[in-house]
């Protein structure tokens, strides 16, 4: 016989035989004689292994047995924190919350900030594969892929250059560890706004793992919320990247024909995501789409942008997943040389707007001669929320005896 073989085989019958030993002594209440046999078998085990972990347990009963309840919960705390199985997890938790355990004391020791700050530390060194580990999910399908297509130090100077921006702000933890969900955020990224990173509680390993993110637009201080709502276009847009990058990979590399394939597909979820924030008066619109792109398409494509300018801007996405925001010139010109005709693709015809729908537009436009300054910009307002949809009926009135409303109609053409 292999020696190391029967090494191990000596091993494994020695500790099976302090397991019964221990279990025969808590059965007869000797708690002493079980904790000293059950010590013995953490000692020669490793963290992680069966044995290991129902020695813990049952050694958390004999201290309770004892009425060392202090004891007890630092056994359980250390079984809960560690790799433990699912039926053993469901008892030891149980054990734990009638001894009065707090759940906040059996996250993991690594917070996630902490976390958070060795990633983008990790991006900083150049340590591609080091950073990768410290995620899954989205990020994981993300970091991933990009990975493939941009190796090494150059991948992770782009992504640090990204997600070290902002300062590390408010960190949220489940009341329940068996929840697994915890966000960080990201204060001050882009133009005073803000980024939510998602984290999941990997219970395998017992620690937290960066899984996703989102814009943060609920705003804290004074002063700061408006340019929040206002500028969370950017990080919109980003989000937007990465579900149109997670649709590529399981469509031969090709990005979806439209939003509503992310939504359907069930790379984004949330609806919002697609409404863009007018900077200048609040409103609301839905970002515009270049369709027919891939993943070998020029990084200079832009594959999303905000339906018009504002203040002479425009934020838009790139197929490489950056966002920026860029001159009305700039765009243009950028969507000339792209063959991307935004107005065109967005173009709606008269016939398919319901005949109700018309109306709704046409009432809307006949108060932009309201007496009342409120009601004169609510309908300007709901005017441009509707977008290219409106555009057909609008250009009924470019020429309109009435001064103010010939100008209002032909500024929300023009997108301003």
């Amino acid at each position: 016989m292999n020696l190391l073989f029967a090494l191990a085989l000596s091993t494994l019958i020695s500790v099976s035989g302090w397991l019964n030993e221990g279990l025969k002594s808590l059965e007869k209440k000797d708690y002493d004689a079980a904790i000293a046999t059950l010590s013995k078998i953490t000692k020669e085990n490793s963290t992680g292994t069966k044995f290991y972990e129902l020695a813990l347990f049952y050694k958390a009963q004999a201290y309770q047995g004892k009425g060392d309840k202090d004891k007890a919960l630092a056994e359980l705390t250390a079984l809960l924190k560690g790799e433990c199985g699912k039926d053993l997890r469901v008892d030891a938790k149980k054990l734990y919350v009638e001894l009065g355990g707090k759940p906040e004391k059996l996250f993991p020791d690594e917070s996630p900030k902490v976390v958070w700050k060795k990633f983008t530390d990790l991006l900083v060194k150049g340590d591609t594969k080091g950073a990768i580990e410290l995620t899954t999910g989205e990020w994981k399908m993300m970091l991933d892929k990009v990975n493939e297509k941009v190796q090494g130090k150059d991948f992770a100077a782009v992504f640090a250059r990204e997600f070290t921006k902002g300062e590390i702000g408010e960190e949220t933890l489940p009341e329940d560890p068996e929840n697994g969900k915890a966000t960080v955020t990201l204060e001050n990224v882009d133009s005073n706004h803000g980024m939510v990173m998602g984290f999941m509680l990997d219970k395998d390993s017992n620690r937290w793992l960066i899984s996703s993110f989102r814009p943060d637009v609920g705003a804290r201080g004074a002063g700061i919320e408006k340019r929040r709502d206002t500028n969370s276009n950017i990080s919109k847009l980003k989000q937007i990247g990465l579900g149109c990058r997670m649709y590529s990979q399981e469509n031969k590399e090709q990005f979806p024909p439209d939003f509503d394939a992310l939504i359907t597909g069930g790379f984004l979820e949330n609806k919002e995501m697609f409404v863009w924030i007018s900077p200048e008066d609040g409103s609301k619109e839905k970002f515009i789409y270049c369709p027919g792109l891939n993943e070998s398409s020029s990084v200079d494509f832009m594959l999303a942008a905000a339906p018009r300018p504002a203040n002479g801007k425009r934020e838009v996405l790139y197929t490489d997943g950056h966002a920026s925001t860029i001159t009305e010139e700039e765009f243009q010109k950028a969507a000339k040389e792209q063959g991307w005709k935004p107005q065109t693709i967005l173009k709606v015809e008269k016939k398919n707007i319901p005949e109700e729908k018309q109306k709704a537009i046409r009432d809307l436009v006949a108060k932009i001669a309201d007496p009342k300054a409120e009601v004169r910009q609510d309908a300007k307002k709901k005017l441009r929320e509707m977008g290219p949809e409106a555009y057909p009926i609008l250009e009924e009135f470019t020429n309109h005896a009435d001064p103010e409303i010939k100008l209002e109609v032909r500024n929300i053409l023009k997108g301003k």
